[in-house]
């Protein structure tokens, strides 16, 4: 089952939700996941691979072998705003970018074939590669 957040078109341009981490969006936002610990979280459907059957307010992250990989880098979490073939435009938010301290809207593409796997199958980039993610279960 997605967890959805109606109002995602609300929070762009918002504060940062939390600590200003990515999965703080989710946290703070997401009804079903307020507060709950990455390590519930599950990888569902592939949001590339679902296309506009992905809901508007869907909570997706990028997924290692069925978990969220608790990383400082590589590894994200955001809200979908739309779904299209080229990529998803998401709500999303980085602690780590002193430019933007505010919740922004963002596409995340999908990368030219050469670099989209690396050579043991695990993702280039995943963070910034649209087929790297997952709608989040628990």
């Amino acid at each position: 089952m997605p967890f959805v957040y109606k109002d995602v078109d609300k929070l762009i341009n918002q504060p940062l939700a939390g600590s200003g981490t990515c999965v703080d969006i989710i946290k703070t936002y997401v009804p079903g996941l307020q507060g709950k610990p990455t390590t519930v979280w599950r990888a569902g459907e592939n949001v590339m691979e679902a296309g506009s059957r992905i809901r508007k307010g869907t909570a997706i992250a990028t997924f290692e072998h069925g978990r969220y990989p608790r990383r400082d880098h590589d590894n994200h979490a955001a809200i979908v705003v739309r779904v299209m073939g080229s990529g998803i435009w998401v709500a999303d938010q980085w602690a780590g970018d002193a430019k933007r301290q505010y919740i922004g809207l963002r596409l995340i593409r999908v990368p030219a074939p050469h670099n989209q796997r690396n050579a043991d199958g695990s993702f280039k980039r995943p963070s910034d590669n649209a087929l790297a993610f997952y709608v989040i279960e628990k």
